[in-house]
């Protein structure tokens, strides 16, 4: 960033300034780790019910951590397992 003081720029530069730092601001961090059910869910865009069917059948085995009732998901790993095609039908 430009130590420039705000009176010394062009109105052009204080606008390209006031953009730039409004991008930074807006863009919005995707977030690594989703706790329970709840945030399985949402990585898959499905309902509570599947996303626990889903964690029961074992195909997002080493996609989370579980510590007694607390389940912490990784959205890479999630994403990863979960395109993966495994059995069906013949």
């Amino acid at each position: 960033m430009n130590n420039t003081l705000v009176s010394a720029m062009t109105k052009d530069e204080l606008i390209e300034l006031i953009r730039t730092e409004l991008t930074n601001l807006s863009t919005p961090q995707e977030k690594k780790y989703y706790y329970g059910y709840d945030g399985l869910a949402e990585i898959l865009g499905c309902s509570r019910a599947n996303a626990a069917n889903v964690k029961l059948s074992g195909l997002l085995d080493g996609a989370f951590t579980q510590i007694g009732r607390k389940i912490i998901w990784d959205r890479e790993k999630v994403l990863e397992l979960a395109g993966r095609k495994k059995g069906g039908r013949k």
